[in-house]
C-alpha cells in the first residue's frame, strides 16, 4: 500500500493482544527480506474483505524506524507488559518488526517472530538505476493474520481477476532458518479453502483436498504442512515458481490462532453482532477436539477415533432389547438413533428442519442451516451465553415465562428490564423501546419476542406487527439490538387474519444494527414434548463466514454442556419431517387446539369482570387473566385455594395473573375449570 522509500524496508506485523511476546531479531542486512509477485492482475474481494489501495495506510504501514544491518530490535509487545502496538482496523494486533537479508533465499538469523503478516508486491521500480526491486505493502490487513493455528491463513481471494491471467503466485523466504518456506497459491480460511493455482495437478489436488475437508497448510513452517507429495508436478509447481526459476515461489505466512481466526469472520462478516457478544461470547471457539477430529475421519475406512462401541464398521451394536424399542427404524437410522450425534446435530435432521422453516419464506432471505439443541430452553441458554452477561440490558415484555430470568439473569447476571406487555386491555407494541428507556445510547441490548407468547396465548395483528417492527427499528437506531425470537409455538394460531410466520423473516436485513436469532423445534409444532429437540437459527447463508463462525461458538457451548443432542430424539423427529403427509397431522393437532381454544374463549366471556380481567389471546397454549388490583389479591393466593378447595391446578404469574394451559384440558372440561377459577376468586375476595 505505500512503496519503500529507496529501497529501505517497510515494517509491520501483528502478534495477538492477549500474548507476550519476547524475542530479539537481528537484521543481516538493510534490503527488504520478504517479497511476493503477483502473475495476475490484483483482484479486490467482492464482500470487501480487502481495502482499496490507499485505504488504512496509517494502520498498516507505518514508519517505525528500519532495522538497520548489526542491529537489535524487540518486539513491541515487552514480556510481561500489557502494552499494544495497536495497528489493526479491529485494534486486537500489534506489530513485529521486519527482518531483512541481503539475499531473497536466504533468511534471517535467529528464530522467526511469533507471527509475521509482512507481504509485500514485488516489482520493477521504473528508471531504477541500480536495476533493484521496489516493494509495495499489499492489501491486507494485519488482523486478517494472527498467532499460529493450524490451517489459518488471512482471508484473500485469489482467483482470476476478468481478463486477468490467473492468479497470485508469491515469493519470499521464511526466517529463522537457512532454507526458504513454501506456501501454496491460494489462501485457506476459516473451514473453506480458495486456491488460485494454475496448474491442472495442483488444482486437482485441491479439489480433493477440499472434498475430504482437509486442513490444508504450508509445508516447511513452523505452524503449516502443504499436502502435495514432495515430487508432484504441483509440489514442483510450487518449488519452481511461475518462471521455472528454483526456490523462487515461497514465502512465510503466519498463520491465525483458532479465536482470532473465528472471531475475524465476524468482525468482517457481522460487526454489529461481535460487539454484541458477551466475553464468554467473544472467547469461545470450536476447538480441534476428539469431535473435529473424528468428524475429518468420518467415512474413512479405518476409524479409531471416537469412543463409542460399534460392529466395526460404523454401524451401532445394540442391545436388544433396545433395538426392539426403535424396531420401525431402518438399520442405517437405528445405528444413527444408537450412537453419538455430531455437536452440530444430524446433518439430515438440520437440512430438513431448515426447509420446514422456509416453507413460503421469500428465496433471497437468508438464514443459516439450523443449529440442534437438547430443547428451546437450552437454545435460549446458548444464546444467553453469546449475548447475556454481567450487565448486559435484556428487555422482555411482561408477564413473560419465568424461565427467560433463570436463564439470563440468574446464569449470566443480565439484568432483565421490563415493560406491561398489555396496556388498557391491548397489546403494547412500543414495549421493548420503554424496557430499554435510559439505556445509554450506543450499548447493546438484548430484546426477546415470544410470540404466540407464554404466558398470553397471544399473536400479533398485522397491523401489530408493523408497529413492532418499526418499534425494534427505532430502538437499533441507538445501539446493537439482538432480538430473539422465540417460535416455541410457531404456526399455533386459531383467528383468521392472524399472520403464522415468524417475525424472524420480516427482521432480516432490516436495520444493519439489528441481529435477529429465531428460536424454535420440535416440541409444539411437532407435539413431541419428550423428544427435547430445538434449533437456532441466524440470518446469514448457510455456507458463509459468519455462518461458520457462529456454529463453532454454539458446538462449544454444546459441547461444554451436554456433548451433543440426543441422536435418537433426532432421528424419530426426522421420520416425521421425511413424511409426504406431515402437514396435515400437524393441521390435525393445531385444529384439536382451536377447538379447545374456542371452548375456553367462549367460558371467559362470561366472567364477572369485577373478578377476573380476561387478557387478549388468539394462539398458542394458554389464555392469561388478571385479578383486578382493587380486590387485594395475588395469583399465587387464588392458585393455592384452587387447589386446596377446587381440586384444580393452574399456574400463578406475579403480581395478580393466572395461566391457563387450554392445550392439557379436554373441551369439554374448560367451562368447569373457569367456573371454578371465577368462584375461588370471589371466595377471597
Amino acid at each position: 500500500m505505500r512503496r519503500a522509500a529507496d529501497l529501505e524496508p517497510v515494517q509491520c506485523g501483528s502478534a495477538g493482544v492477549d500474548r507476550c511476546i519476547d524475542q530479539r531479531i537481528e537484521a543481516r542486512s538493510a534490503k527488504p527480506a520478504l517479497a511476493f509477485r503477483k502473475t495476475g492482475r490484483w483482484r479486490q474481494r467482492a464482500d470487501g474483505g480487502l481495502p482499496p489501495r490507499g485505504e488504512d495506510d496509517l494502520h498498516v504501514v507505518r514508519p517505525f524506524g528500519a532495522v538497520c544491518e548489526g542491529q537489535e530490535r524487540r518486539c513491541t509487545v515487552q514480556q510481561g507488559e500489557a502494552r499494544v502496538d495497536e495497528v489493526g482496523a479491529h485494534r486486537q494486533l500489534a506489530r513485529v518488526d521486519a527482518v531483512a537479508h541481503g539475499h531473497l533465499r536466504g533468511a534471517a538469523g535467529g528464530d522467526p517472530p511469533a507471527v509475521l503478516a509482512c507481504l509485500f508486491e514485488r516489482q520493477r521500480l521504473a528508471g531504477d538505476g541500480r536495476g533493484g526491486d521496489g516493494f509495495q505493502m499489499a492489501g491486507v490487513l494485519p488482523d486478517h493474520v494472527g498467532p499460529g493455528c493450524p490451517g489459518g491463513h488471512h482471508q484473500l481471494d485469489g482467483g482470476p481477476a476478468a481478463g486477468g491471467d490467473g492468479g497470485f503466485h508469491l515469493h519470499g523466504v521464511g526466517l529463522g532458518g537457512r532454507e526458504a518456506k513454501g506456501v501454496d497459491d491460494g489462501f485457506l480460511h476459516g473451514l473453506g479453502c480458495r486456491r488460485s493455482c494454475s496448474t491442472k495437478d495442483c488444482r486437482h489436488q485441491h479439489e480433493n483436498d477440499g472434498e475430504r475437508g482437509t486442513n490444508h497448510r504450508t509445508k516447511g513452517t513452523p505452524d503449516h504442512g502443504h499436502n502435495l507429495q514432495e515430487n508432484s508436478p504441483a509440489a514442483k509447481h510450487r518449488q519452481a515458481g511461475p518462471s521455472g526459476s528454483p526456490g523462487a515461489g515461497l514465502i512465510y505466512c503466519a498463520a491465525m490462532d483458532p479465536r482470532t481466526e473465528i472471531n475475524s469472520l465476524l468482525q468482517e462478516g457481522a460487526p454489529v453482532l461481535f460487539g454484541a457478544l458477551s466475553p464468554l461470547g467473544q472467547r469461545v471457539y470450536f476447538p480441534p477436539d476428539v469431535p473435529a477430529q473424528s468428524a475429518e475421519a468420518r467415512g474413512k475406512a479405518l476409524n479409531g477415533t471416537i469412543g463409542q462401541i460399534t460392529d466395526g464398521r460404523g454401524g451401532a451394536v445394540p442391545l436388544p432389547v433396545l433395538a426392539a424399542g426403535l424396531s420401525g427404524l431402518s438399520a442405517e437410522d437405528l445405528s444413527r438413533a444408537l450412537l453419538y450425534s455430531p455437536v452440530e446435530g444430524i446433518p439430515e435432521v438440520r437440512q430438513r428442519w431448515r426447509a420446514w422453516q422456509r416453507r413460503g419464506v421469500a428465496a433471497d432471505l437468508p438464514s443459516s442451516l439450523p443449529l440442534v439443541t437438547g430443547g428451546l430452553t437450552h437454545s435460549l441458554s446458548i444464546l444467553a451465553d453469546l449475548f447475556g452477561g454481567e450487565g448486559r440490558a435484556v428487555a422482555i415484555p411482561r408477564p413473560f415465562w419465568g424461565n427467560y430470568r433463570q436463564v439470563f439473569a440468574t446464569r449470566t447476571g443480565a439484568e432483565v428490564k421490563t415493560a406491561p406487555a398489555y396496556v388498557e386491555g391491548r397489546y403494547n407494541t412500543v414495549a421493548i423501546a420503554e424496557a430499554l428507556h435510559g439505556l445509554p445510547a450506543g450499548e447493546p441490548a438484548v430484546a426477546i419476542l415470544n410470540l404466540p407468547s407464554n404466558p398470553g396465548g397471544y399473536s400479533l395483528t398485522v397491523a401489530e406487527r408493523g408497529e413492532v417492527r418499526q418499534c425494534l427499528l427505532d430502538v437499533a437506531a441507538v445501539r446493537p439490538l439482538v432480538v430473539i425470537c422465540d417460535d416455541a409455538y410457531a404456526g399455533l394460531v386459531f383467528e383468521p387474519g392472524i399472520p403464522r410466520e415468524s417475525l424472524f423473516w420480516d427482521l432480516i436485513g432490516a436495520h444493519p444494527n439489528l441481529v435477529p436469532v429465531k428460536v424454535d423445534g420440535g416440541t409444539k409444532e411437532f407435539s413431541f414434548f419428550g423428544g427435547r429437540v430445538g434449533f437456532l437459527t441466524f440470518a446469514c447463508a448457510p455456507e458463509s463466514g459468519v455462518a461458520r463462525a457462529l456454529e463453532s461458538k454454539m458446538k462449544t457451548l454444546v459441547r461444554s454442556t451436554v456433548g451433543s443432542p440426543v441422536a435418537t430424539s433426532q432421528v424419530l423427529l426426522l421420520q416425521a419431517l421425511r413424511a409426504p403427509g406431515v402437514e396435515e397431522q400437524v393441521e390435525a393437532v393445531r385444529a384439536l387446539l382451536e377447538e379447545r381454544y374456542r371452548a375456553l374463549k367462549k367460558a371467559l366471556a362470561e366472567v364477572d369482570p369485577g373478578l377476573l380481567t380476561v387478557l387478549p389471546s388468539n394462539s398458542g397454549c394458554f389464555a392469561l387473566v388478571e385479578i383486578p388490583e382493587k380486590l387485594g389479591l395475588t395469583g399465587e393466593q387464588v392458585r393455592r385455594h384452587l387447589l386446596e378447595h377446587h381440586d384444580t391446578g393452574l399456574i400463578s404469574v406475579d403480581p395478580r395473573y393466572l395461566r391457563i394451559a387450554h392445550c392439557s384440558v379436554d373441551a369439554a372440561a374448560l367451562p368447569e375449570l373457569v367456573r371454578r377459577m371465577e368462584q375461588a376468586v370471589r371466595e377471597l375476595a
